[in-house]
């Protein structure tokens, strides 16, 4: 608004009010950001997976573990 009148009204049209304009730019933006996000997300699921399966065949391969006998006897004797 302009200081000088404090009444005056201010009449834009609404290209003149927009603040940035849309277009070319904005889109590589956004298109170069969703190809980052691709990359740092396909780098994130073969991290992954590299991690989990060095930790697997550290244990001994792909095979399950048993679990440990559990106590489910009232009183917590066995029978």
């Amino acid at each position: 608004m302009n200081q000088d009148n404090p009444k005056r009204q201010v009449r834009e049209t609404a290209s003149e009010a927009r603040q940035g304009r849309r277009g070319a730019p904005v889109l590589w933006v956004l298109v170069i950001g969703l190809i980052l996000a691709g990359i740092a997300w396909g780098a994130a699921e073969i991290f992954g997976e590299a991690s989990d399966n060095s930790a697997t065949m550290e244990k001994g391969g792909d095979q399950p573990q048993p679990a440990a006998p559990t106590n489910n006897a009232p009183g917590g004797t066995s029978q």
